[in-house]
């Protein structure tokens, strides 16, 4: 199911399942859609697992120390 988050004047969606996004209207794929309100795309799942988030240096450096980098 296509999850939507309302973001102020902007909404997000995504796939509950992590697949990607098709924007039907220019056949675009995404993880995750950002547009503003009122969105004026429609989007469906595809079966196409989204790409994996690579965490940041900082991220790395607080899994390996085990508390928040500063």
């Amino acid at each position: 199911m296509i999850i939507i988050e309302s973001l102020g004047a902007v909404e997000r969606r995504y796939s509950d399942l992590g697949v990607k996004l098709r924007q039907i209207e220019t056949d675009t794929l995404w993880n995750d859609a950002v547009n503003t309100i009122p969105c004026r795309f429609t989007y469906e799942e595809t079966d196409i697992q989204c790409d994996p988030v690579e965490p940041s240096a900082e991220e790395l450096l607080e899994i390996i120390v085990g508390e928040e980098a500063e």
